[in-house]
């Protein structure tokens, strides 16, 4: 072809590396300007040949879905970028079914505008299906309840000489656990706490906590609190006490303890990973 770099197929596919800046290969001609125009085209489009199809178009990529490539064992992990940083839902990942009307699954996140992701939804046909608010202060709080009364979170009448206080699940069945400050939820069954007198005082505040001991999520009492009086209640701090600090967002004990089920006693480590406090009551 006259004029042209293309006189054969080895030629059209020819390409040549321009370098990188401090290490440029400047073309002798414009053959060679060519050549490295189309190295730029197969680096951008990820294919053998500049003149391949891309697996996505520009307009996918700036305007809508992203088809996605989910790594094998080895490879890299996954990753989904998008710039903008206004407060619209973007799709981050479309999974269609064939083309023209197949079926449609949609995530999309929605940011402040700020550079924090607010919300992430899931669409399927462009109809929301859910919708999850990404800035929740604590999305691993308790889940359970303290009760009197089994199978009865929320009681609507007072429980007169009660032996036992139960942790019901509420909103959820699920509670954290912290191991070396990363956070589990784990999934519980109704807890029961069986007062226990003397040891459980009347007129005294105690808190509950739920710990694993070897595996094995547990449920107590603290020591009793420095001082129950009305106004001027603590529950006091150093050894022995059920001082409480905040750790990844949630309360556990600061200091070493003994917690109590019934006229069972357990000895509570300080290293602030294994215990959570879930409630409080009232020895009447």
């Amino acid at each position: 072809m006259t004029g042209a770099f293309a006189d054969s197929v080895g030629q059209f596919q020819s390409k040549v590396d321009p370098g990188g800046v401090g290490t440029e290969s400047l073309p002798p001609n414009l053959a060679g300007e060519l050549e490295r125009l189309r190295f730029c085209i197969a680096r951008i489009t990820g294919k053998t040949q500049w003149y391949e199809a891309p697996q996505s178009s520009l307009q996918q990529a700036l305007g809508g879905a992203v088809p996605g490539t989910i790594a094998t064992a080895g490879s890299r992990p996954l990753t989904l970028l998008r710039t903008e940083n206004d407060a619209v839902d973007r799709s981050i990942l479309a999974l269609g079914e064939g083309s023209g009307a197949g079926a449609l699954a949609d995530w999309r996140v929605k940011g402040s505008g700020a550079n924090d992701v607010q919300e992430v939804s899931f669409f399927l046909n462009n109809i929301e299906q859910v919708r999850f608010a990404a800035n929740i202060k604590n999305r691993y709080a308790p889940q359970g309840y303290l009760t009197p009364t089994a199978g009865i979170p929320i009681i609507l009448a007072d429980a007169v000489a009660a032996t036992s206080v139960i942790y019901e699940m509420f909103v959820g069945n699920l509670v954290p656990t912290i191991q070396n400050g990363v956070i589990t939820m784990r999934a519980f069954a109704p807890f029961t706490l069986t007062l226990n007198n003397p040891n459980h005082a009347a007129a005294t505040l105690y808190d509950v906590f739920l710990w694993d001991i070897a595996g094995a999520i547990t449920i107590g009492t603290g020591p009793a609190w420095a001082n129950s009086g009305a106004g001027t209640s603590s529950r006091g701090t150093g050894a022995g006490t059920t001082e409480l600090v905040r750790t990844n967002g949630l309360w556990v004990n600061a200091v070493s303890m003994t917690t109590r089920n019934g006229a069972s006693t357990f000895t509570v480590g300080a290293e602030l990973w294994s215990e959570q406090k879930v409630g409080r009551l009232e020895c009447l």
